[in-house]
């Protein structure tokens, strides 16, 4: 019930923000009053809908997503801080040991070069295995190069999304504690920071403050962009959906 409310009391808010930006404008342009109120009813009506369409197809589509993409860096950013010996005693029980097959784990946050491609590849090469399988969190794309091309061996790179993918077939996860998740960085912060939802107020009131400076004032155009600006930062903040890796050192394990 409060939640129903919640998402009524937000949609009267959002409409009557774009409805003041939208009339503050064709006000601007039209002189009788109940006409520009009415065309700006209508051009709110017509994009309200459409934003609603649109945020409610990109939340569906992308909820799920963005939690596995977070759950997933949240993993990986772990690991990153982890031991290789630590990573390969858990990725043990997904990639068991198989004959013929060498399996490197390199989990950094720096992306597997080509150069140490090479590395692995000599590594491995005195115990001639079928298989070199190297387990990291990110690769280039002449690492993935280098791979295929290594002589008399199946050679493969496995990043994160495919580790992460084997993860959720085995249903096997790491335990990761709290105090090892990363504050996010100053940029998403930022954002979420100037347009969280408790800045609706104070951007609607300098609007309006604006808007009725206008009024009183020969050259109104300027107050009235200002007033559009954080009209506009208001709308945005009632859309808002949270805007919310790892040692440098390279970590190689193998068995």
């Amino acid at each position: 019930m409060i939640s129903r409310f919640g998402s009524i009391f937000n949609f009267i808010l959002t409409a009557a923000i774009a409805y003041i930006l939208i009339f503050v404008w064709i006000r601007f342009y039209v002189s009788p009053l109940w006409k520009a109120a009415l065309i700006s009813l209508a051009i709110t009506a017509a994009v309200i809908s459409v934003l609603r369409l649109l945020t409610s197809r990109r939340r569906t589509r992308k909820a799920v997503g963005f939690k596995e993409k977070a759950r997933k860096n949240k993993i990986f950013g772990y690991m990153t801080y982890c031991t290789a010996e630590e990573n390969m005693a858990f990725l043990d029980k997904l990639y068991p040991k198989a004959d013929g097959t060498v399996i490197f784990c390199v989990i950094k946050q720096n992306k597997l070069t080509p150069d140490e491609v090479i590395e692995l590849y000599l590594q491995a090469k005195s115990r001639k295995p079928a298989k070199i399988l190297v387990l990291c969190a990110e690769y280039t794309p002449q690492a993935a190069a280098a791979a295929v091309k290594a002589p008399d061996t199946d050679m493969s790179l496995l990043n994160a999304d495919d580790i992460y993918l084997k993860m959720k077939e085995a249903d096997y996860f790491p335990q990761v504690p709290e105090s090892a998740v990363k504050k996010p960085k100053r940029l998403p912060v930022l954002l979420s920071a100037a347009f969280n939802r408790k800045k609706i107020k104070g951007y609607l009131f300098s609007a309006v403050a604006l808007v009725f400076a206008s009024l009183f004032i020969p050259y109104s155009l300027y107050y009235r962009i200002f007033a559009s600006i954080l009209l506009g930062a208001a709308l945005i903040c009632c859309f808002n959906i949270n805007w919310h890796k790892k040692s440098q050192n390279q970590q190689i394990s193998h068995k």
